[in-house]
């Protein structure tokens, strides 16, 4: 219990203490923390490795037969198209098992599916 008090106490401040920053320092603490992302995810690395490793891959998609190459867009293809039409487990579009549709319902239903458009994260 005193956790959930002191987490909570801890929650409050953090939340506060960013509604007073400004948008400069906003994007201050953004910048230091894709930069220390940056740098811990190429801490293990110099930049022979880095460009090794690059050219390496780079090589092996190169020697793969043209079967295979259209293989590999096709896998990846129907990998995004699966993530696209599979909804997560919180999602709202998930369907109720204790909805039951009618047959009016079912031979009226005029839905068409279509393409969302893409709506840019300030305009939500």
């Amino acid at each position: 219990m005193l956790r959930n008090k002191k987490e909570k106490r801890d929650q409050e401040r953090y939340k506060e203490r960013n509604e007073r920053m400004t948008d400069e320092e906003r994007q201050d603490k953004l910048k230091k923390r894709r930069e220390a992302y940056h740098q811990k995810k190429d801490s293990g690395k110099t930049a022979e490795q880095k460009a090794a490793h690059c050219t390496h891959e780079k090589q092996k998609y190169a020697n793969l037969q043209p079967v295979q190459k259209k293989a590999r867009v096709e896998q990846r293809k129907a990998r995004r198209q699966m993530e696209r039409s599979t909804p997560c487990k919180d999602s709202l579009a998930m369907e109720n098992p204790e909805y039951v549709a009618t047959e009016q319902e079912v031979s009226t239903s005029t839905l068409a599916v279509k393409h969302r458009d893409h709506v840019a994260a300030g305009k939500r």
